[in-house]
């Protein structure tokens, strides 16, 4: 991804292999795993988050069953920007599976 270009790699320590390895379960990403999960994933977006509405638009229309939420006013830190709404919307998920 171009994120992992210049300037990135200088702001972590390692170089953004620590970032981009909480995305893999036994080194598989989980763009590849998402199908085989038991029930459809939550995925919650950030009307103004810096990765684009977009990409979340995206990754949502290529998940089947998924769950779609976008909180506006929200920045791609949505459970920093609007923490009590994020926690309240995954807890529900979260009970309810």
């Amino acid at each position: 991804m171009p994120i992992w270009k210049d300037p990135w790699p200088r702001f972590w320590s390692d170089g953004g292999k620590r970032n981009r390895d909480q995305y893999l379960i036994n080194g598989i990403h989980i763009s590849e795993l998402i199908h085989s999960l038991n029930s459809p994933p939550l995925i919650i977006w950030g009307k103004n988050s810096v990765k684009g509405i977009e990409n979340g638009v995206s990754l949502y229309q290529r998940i089947p069953d998924a769950q779609f939420h976008v909180f506006d006013k929200a920045n791609h830190f949505v459970w920093l920007d609007q923490w009590r709404d994020f926690n309240s919307l995954a807890t529900w998920y979260l009970a309810r599976s």
